[in-house]
């Protein structure tokens, strides 16, 4: 499995990873408000399921909570990052420091969408034709 640690999506500039639950949850209109972030994720590192993550130490588990504003966040995982400040930003959707290394698949992790996705009824109709 590739090494999460560090990763940032250049669509969002956040460390979120998409898992295919995720994606299978959401609803067109949150589906289509996050295609872009997703496709980088796909493109950058695959789309795992949970299991794949739940062990991984290169991951947090964020636990859905509520914003001061009202805002309701979904449960969620993120990369971890190494506590070298440089290697965790962007810069004008670049990643930096060890973040930008993060470019590669292994067999393990590169899987296509449709793997996760087939069969099952997404509720998003591109998914639901593969």
């Amino acid at each position: 499995m590739a090494n999460l640690r560090n990763f940032i999506n250049a669509i969002t500039n956040d460390n979120r990873i998409y898992t295919a639950e995720d994606i299978g949850s959401m609803t067109n209109k949150e589906f289509m408000a996050n295609e872009k972030a997703i496709d980088y994720q796909q493109n950058k590192l695959g789309i795992p399921r949970e299991s794949d993550l739940s062990s991984n130490p290169d991951v947090v588990y964020v636990h859905g909570y509520t914003r001061d504003d009202g805002t309701e966040v979904r449960a969620h995982y993120r990369s971890k990052p190494d506590g070298v400040g440089i290697n965790n930003y962007q810069i004008g959707g670049t990643s930096t420091g060890a973040a930008a290394d993060i470019n590669y698949v292994d067999d393990g992790f590169d899987r296509p969408l449709d793997i996760y996705i087939k069969g099952h009824n997404t509720g998003i109709p591109n998914l639901n034709k593969l």
